[in-house]
């Protein structure tokens, strides 16, 4: 799906939903997700949330972080 988003097809998959359910499905057969682009789609999400949470931290990102 990726790829093809990638190309420029227009599949009606949404992307973010699709790696979401690998990932669950990977947790419930007690495997590790083997897609790289799902994992590679994981790790930016979790860096996201983890800087939204630090910048809620420092007052909504308000002033010099050190």
């Amino acid at each position: 799906m990726h790829a093809l988003h990638g190309c420029g097809y227009e599949t009606g998959v949404d992307l973010d939903k699709l790696v979401l359910v690998g990932e669950w499905i990977s947790g419930e057969l007690g495997r590790q997700n083997e897609s790289r682009a799902g994992r590679a789609w994981l790790a930016r999400a979790r860096r996201q949330e983890e800087q939204g949470a630090k910048k809620a931290r420092n007052g909504g990102g308000k002033g010099v972080e050190l």
